[in-house]
């Protein structure tokens, strides 16, 4: 008699946990994402039919789905302007983050364009395809020669404009006796 009790209460509490649903939330905002793949001291080169245009040094790289972010990257680029000169464009950072074309450079960030132009700032907005670059920070820039410094600076690499607020620059002037 003490069996049947028994296999009839187990029939009991199988069929009742049959039918209990357990509501289990799990938090998807805590899910961290992961790199795809990581690099450490890596050399990525990108080549068209001609040559090669952007050359990209690096201590680690981290590639995610959507985004890539490098630590410590030098970046070079081959970029041709409108008066049908070469110009190679330097960029240093401390972190680099690039989703798609645009990249967001921050730490000890700085640009350089051929011999004429050295733009050092914290942070630095770049487009590569438009090569358009701007910040909110504090920078200092040098081109030709002449020192400029001020903050929220906005540049086009491809038309020489450049933007700034609260600027200071100092100009050198050639005495006109002077000879070249």
């Amino acid at each position: 008699m003490g069996i049947k009790i028994f296999i009839y209460s187990l029939f009991l509490i199988a069929l009742g946990a049959h039918y209990y649903q357990i509501d289990i939330e799990v938090d998807n905002t805590k899910k961290e994402e992961r790199p795809l793949l990581t690099f450490n001291g890596a050399t990525m080169y990108t080549i068209d039919d001609k040559q090669v245009q952007r050359i990209v040094q690096t201590n680690d790289v981290a590639i995610y789905k959507d985004r890539e972010e490098l630590f410590e990257t030098v970046m070079v680029e081959r970029s041709n302007s409108s008066a049908e000169n070469d110009f190679t464009d330097t960029i240093r950072a401390n972190y680099l983050e690039k989703k798609g074309d645009f990249i967001t450079m921050r730490g000890d960030v700085k640009y350089n364009r051929s011999s004429f132009m050295t733009l050092n700032s914290d942070e630095l907005f770049y487009d590569l395809n438009k090569k358009i670059g701007y910040n909110d920070k504090a920078f200092e820039m040098i081109y030709e020669g002449q020192r400029l410094t001020g903050t929220h600076i906005y540049f086009d690499s491809n038309s020489r404009i450049f933007k700034a607020n609260n600027t200071h620059f100092e100009i050198e002037l050639k005495d006109n006796n002077e000879t070249n």
